[in-house]
């Protein structure tokens, strides 16, 4: 697999779309019997992704004196970093 920059990085995860929202705002503005286009829509291959917990959104980052640090890796982070550990924090209901 090639290397990918940040700015391709960036710009290739900001091109994920939901199929079903996709899908809906189609059936939405399309007029007349379903055409190709849903049908690729349909059968498109899913993307390999998963949602990531950045963290200053994560239960285990502690706010320092100077920024966030995180306990699992014993050091400093960014808040938009993020690691297989986050934990998004619970939000009072």
């Amino acid at each position: 697999m090639p290397f990918i920059g940040c700015a391709e990085r960036k710009r290739t995860m900001n091109e994920l779309i939901s199929r079903k929202n996709l899908l809906a705002e189609y059936d939405r503005v399309h007029i007349g019997e379903p055409g190709k286009a849903r049908k690729l829509i349909e059968e498109a291959p899913r993307a390999d992704a998963v949602e990531v917990i950045r963290c200053k959104e994560c239960e285990n980052a502690i706010e320092g004196n100077h920024g966030l640090v995180c306990p699992m890796w014993g050091s400093g982070t960014e808040p938009n970093a993020f690691c297989s550990y986050g934990k998004k924090k619970k939000t009072a209901e």
